[in-house]
Order: C-alpha cells, then sequence, then structure tokens
C-alpha cells in the first residue's frame, strides 16, 4: 500500500511541476520485452572448473506517464510503474557439459545443492525521457525517442528444481538497475486521445548481481547492449486538446 501510494504522490507532484492542463497528456503503456544476455562467468562450489550463464525470458510491465509538449514536436514525459524482470530459461556450460539450473544459496537444514531454473524481480520503475512527434497525415502520427528508466525491486521469486520446493520467495527491497531504450510508436488520433503500436530496442540495460548466486555480491552491475526487443501499446489522452 506504501508503494502505491508513493507512485500516487509522485504523479500528483510531477503534474505540478510540469505546468498548466493545455500542456500535457497523460499516457499508459502496457508492454512486454524478450531479452537474452551473452554468456557470463558465474562460480560454483560445486562445479570444477569455469562455469558460464546465459540468462532468457519475456518480461512485462505497465508505465503511468505525464508527457509534456516543449514545442510543436517536442515531448519531455516522466512516469513510474510496474514492471516484472523475468528470467524463464537458463543456459549453462562448464568442463561437465550443459546444463539449465543455476546453483542458488536456498536456506535448508539439508545439506544438499539447490538449484533454480526460472526467476523473476518484481520491481517500481521510475522513468524519464524525450520523444519527437511528427504528424504522418491529419489521422495519424510518429513519436520516437528515448527512454530512461531506473528500478527498484520489492519482491523477488525463485523457482526451484527440486520436487516439494518448487518457490523461494524474498521481499529485499532496493535498487535493482537500470534500462535506457528507444521507443517508437505509430498512433492513431482521434483528437482527445489517441492509440497505436510501440516498439522498444533495448539499447542498453544494466541489472545488479544478485546474492542469492554464489560468488555474487548483489552490488556489481552485469550491463548489456542491445540485448533483446519489447513491443507495447501506448495510450494517450488530452487532459485538454493541443494544437496541431
Amino acid at each position: 500500500m506504501k508503494k502505491i501510494v508513493g507512485a500516487l504522490v509522485f504523479i500528483v507532484v510531477v503534474t505540478k511541476i510540469f505546468g498548466q492542463a493545455n500542456k500535457y497528456s497523460i499516457e499508459i503503456n502496457p508492454f512486454i520485452r524478450y531479452d537474452k544476455q551473452a554468456y557470463f562467468f558465474s562460480w560454483e562450489t560445486t562445479t570444477s572448473g569455469k562455469n558460464y550463464v546465459s540468462p532468457r525470458g519475456l518480461s512485462y510491465g505497465i508505465n503511468l506517464n505525464i508527457k509534456k509538449k516543449l514545442t510543436e514536436k517536442n515531448i519531455l514525459f516522466i512516469g513510474t510503474g510496474f514492471y516484472k524482470h523475468t528470467v524463464s530459461k537458463i543456459e549453462t556450460y562448464n568442463d561437465g557439459g550443459k546444463g539449465n539450473s543455476r546453483l542458488i544459496k536456498y536456506p535448508s537444514p539439508l545439506f544438499i545443492p539447490f538449484y533454480t531454473d526460472k526467476y523473476a524481480y518484481n520491481s517500481l520503475c521510475l522513468n524519464i525521457g524525450y520523444k519527437r512527434s511528427q504528424f504522418i497525415n491529419k489521422s495519424y502520427l510518429g513519436e520516437a525517442g528515448l527512454d530512461f528508466v531506473g528500478l527498484y525491486t520489492f519482491s523477488q521469486n525463485y523457482h526451484l528444481t527440486q520436487t516439494g520446493n518448487p518457490n523461494y520467495r524474498k521481499n529485499s527491497v532496493g535498487f535493482l538497475g537500470f534500462i535506457a531504450s528507444l521507443d517508437i510508436s505509430f498512433l492513431k488520433d482521434f483528437k482527445k486521445f489517441s492509440i497505436g503500436p510501440e516498439l522498444k530496442i533495448p539499447i542498453l540495460t544494466s541489472i545488479k548481481t544478485d546474492v542469492v548466486f554464489p560468488n555474487e555480491n548483489d552490488s556489481d552491475l552485469r550491463t548489456q547492449w542491445f540485448s533483446g526487443l519489447g513491443i507495447g501499446v501506448s495510450i494517450n489522452y488530452k487532459l485538454k486538446n493541443l494544437k496541431k
């Protein structure tokens, strides 16, 4: 509840900062995104030699943005939302062969290794960006620009491969990472509102390492360039009709 209230307060404050009603609109932006990370080294005590991991998955989220028209074609936006960063498939290889799970530090009285084959981070996201808008004709317009997103996780879920221990849930709160993406949308204009598909091209994705995995410290950032692709829907409502 505190997180929801905080997000609403954030929107109200930003609305006041942005100016008069005839200068801005509200955008709702649900989306999905596929990510595939390049192989990285992961130290594990149960394997001999080097161990490499490549996580991938389909994440999803929704943003609520306030967009302000700076000029006829230039738009500044800021907002908040929810993002579930998901790893739904893991590929590993080492001197012993290939695998599909990672060793995890699971609290258990049993002296056996535990593994996860998929995991996710539920996060609050705060974003700011710039877009360039251009009418294609009287009814359609295109928007393109950069979106910078900060992620703050509040809960984490790890699916365990052992029978009888399907899930391990944590409620750690803290900074998860950041994303910079190029967003391109094609909108149908209905004067008061507009709607259309949006393409999200992640330029830079930087996610913190996780202490739940061996030899990771929850402070280093693992950075990836052009790691995937996303699609979404941009739904815009003008609080007052804007001149073209």
